[in-house]
């Protein structure tokens, strides 16, 4: 691609005697450039979406909180158990975003200094909820919070630990 690009601008920047056609080129050169850093930036991102384990989606940190949304609906009866299953299935394409301020705080709060594993907007007993895990320690902890949580108002509708080897990469 940036072979490409390179050969481009050379070639509007040589002149065949007419301005139009040394516009056209500077404009045709400007393209292949333009189209080049955009090919190289998607290819960043797909490599680093095609290599986040399944527990974490790419750009998961605790300054940068990504949501997948699902259709999951979790229940009290065997949190643990569902929680899970929910780990070990990678996010669908297109189905995560930024959380928003509100749902960071949250997040942040519940998580502390602990790395983060999920974060979905799930269903809790059939209402709308979001799902926190955690690496705490050997395990990890998950945390079902109320959709108004935030970083001063903790509201957890849940809670579960997971043991080590058993809650997914």
């Amino acid at each position: 691609m940036v072979v490409l690009a390179a050969g481009g601008y050379g070639l509007s920047r040589i002149n065949f005697g007419s301005s139009t056609s040394s516009t056209a080129s500077t404009a045709g050169g400007a393209a292949t450039a333009g189209g080049a850093a955009t090919a190289a930036s998607s290819a960043k991102s797909a490599t680093r979406h095609a290599n986040a384990p399944a527990a974490a989606p790419a750009g998961i940190t605790p300054g940068n909180i990504v949501v997948v949304t699902s259709n999951r609906n979790l229940s009290r009866a065997d949190l643990a158990q569902q929680v899970r299953a929910a780990l070990l299935v990678p996010p669908a394409p297109g189905s995560t975003e930024t959380a928003r301020a509100q749902l960071r705080g949250c997040v942040l709060g519940l998580i502390g200094d602990h790395p983060p594993q999920r974060v979905e907007s799930v269903r809790f007993e059939g209402r709308p909820a979001t799902l926190v895990v955690a690496r705490t320690g050997q395990g990890d902890t998950a945390w079902i919070a109320a959709p108004d949580c935030s970083a001063t108002n903790l509201h957890v509708l849940d809670k579960t630990s997971l043991p080590s080897g058993i809650s997914g990469p």
